[in-house]
């Protein structure tokens, strides 16, 4: 050996920093958009307000017809607290349609109520027709 040469050979600032650069150049992945299940979603939360306010305010309308407006009613409620629950974006229309349902419900059972108020009323008035009519012939 040599006295200018060492047996290994001494790393240097210049050998210790190696950097790699890449032969082609990596492109990012390419972003896969599905915007029909986006939309369908988006349009689901949509829906369901509107079917509460239509259904309540149908029942609202029917009011008088009870059998008609308590189950449109009681489907416009169910509707709204489903709409509320999934936090749709038209949440004031889940609200308006969710009010509608319980006024056109305390309505109709008032109509019920005034029905079978008037229905008793009349039977009263009747059997105490029977018995004036009852107690008059017997004198």
């Amino acid at each position: 050996m040599q006295p200018n040469q060492s047996a290994a050979p001494v790393p240097t600032q210049e050998t210790a920093t190696t950097t790699v650069t890449p032969s082609t150049p990596v492109a990012p992945a390419p972003v896969v958009s599905q915007p029909s299940i986006v939309a369908a979603n988006h349009t689901d939360s949509k829906v369901l307000p509107i079917l509460s306010i239509t259904f309540s305010g149908i029942a609202l309308l029917l009011a008088f017809i009870f059998f008609i407006s308590l189950p449109l009613a009681m489907a416009g409620f169910i509707i709204a607290i489903i709409a509320l629950i999934k936090k749709s974006p038209l949440k004031g229309l889940s609200i308006a349609g969710l009010i509608l349902s319980i006024v056109a419900t305390f309505i109709a059972l008032a109509f019920i109520t005034l029905i079978s108020f008037n229905n008793l009323t009349q039977r009263a008035n009747n059997a105490a027709r029977q018995n004036t009519t009852t107690v008059q012939s017997s004198n």
